[in-house]
């Protein structure tokens, strides 16, 4: 993904840039903007910095996963309580189904990098 005046690397829906005229160094994330990038927060800079590019990315994933794994629970609550809509369940689960997947590959990635 390299462009005029940077070079940049992206996975799994984080970004990292270089200037290569002032060497400054910027971490973006997709998943906290919508449609385009913004800057990674303090935090989540820090566990690339502690776990290095590939396991920080990763465990960053696993916490985007998480939440969206709370946000499916809530809104499988929400239809039970309320419209109990077959279809809409269905949807529901399926979605935790896959990022219930998703989440398991990351896990066993993250495994093979302590080993």
């Amino acid at each position: 993904m390299h462009g005029s005046g940077y070079e940049a690397y992206m996975k799994l829906g984080v970004k990292i840039s270089r200037d290569l005229e002032t060497n400054d160094i910027k971490l973006y994330d997709h998943s906290a903007g919508g449609n385009y990038y913004v800057e990674m927060d303090d935090q989540d800079k820090q566990i690339i910095l502690d776990e290095g590019w590939s396991v920080g990315v990763l465990k960053i994933t696993l916490d985007k996963y998480k939440e969206k794994l709370e946000r499916i629970k809530k809104s499988i609550s929400k239809e039970l309580n309320g419209n109990n809509s077959k279809k809409r369940l269905n949807y529901f689960k399926e979605s935790r189904q896959q990022i219930l997947n998703k989440y398991y590959k990351i896990i066993q990635k993250i495994k093979s990098y302590d080993n």
